[in-house]
């Protein structure tokens, strides 16, 4: 069971840790592993090409189950024949993409940004604002520059906001979004 994001301090500390599932030692060990690109997401990747015809080297249906097989035995999980069965490729393409992007976003997990990426990429999984929002009631839409790029490169800084509008926050949309 998850904790919404955004509750405030008293909401959240309601739910107790009895009611919420824990993070596992797995992703707190201090040896835990960075990850680039995992095998499931290279597997969804190709799951959604296959789909929309962009490839034929394998058919979207087996490259989405290997994904799912290959998301949990990154934790050392097998998918039992009952979860597989139940998450059978949709023959319809569109409902066909939303199951690749759902368990393409699930085997991301402790992979904010690029979860997030894929998110704003496909609007897949449809996303809720948080209760709490220190963003103007919105999910973020791009990475803020960081001081550094204003003190370091003030012309460049300053020309990129005036192109994208002039403000440096995270709902100013970018170009491929607009």
């Amino acid at each position: 069971m998850g904790v919404p994001n955004g509750l405030i301090n008293t909401d959240a500390g309601a739910l107790s840790l009895a009611k919420t599932s824990k993070v596992g030692d797995y992703f707190v060990q201090a040896r835990a592993p960075a990850v680039l690109i995992t095998f499931s997401e290279l597997n969804f990747v190709e799951a959604e090409a296959a789909l929309k015809g962009v490839t034929t080297g394998t058919s979207a249906a087996a490259a989405y189950e290997e994904g799912i097989k290959a998301s949990m035995a990154q934790y050392s999980l097998t998918a039992s024949a009952d979860y597989l069965k139940s998450a059978t490729l949709d023959a319809d393409k569109a409902k066909g993409l939303v199951q690749i992007l759902e368990q393409k976003w699930l085997s991301l997990f402790g992979q904010g940004v690029e979860a997030w990426t894929e998110c704003r990429r496909a609007g897949i999984p449809i996303l809720k604002v948080p209760t709490i929002n220190y963003n103007a009631g919105m999910i973020p839409t791009r990475l803020p520059y960081p001081s550094s790029e204003e003190n370091l490169n003030s012309t460049n800084f300053k020309a990129a906001l005036t192109s994208m509008g002039g403000q440096n926050t995270m709902q100013v949309k970018l170009w491929w979004a607009k």
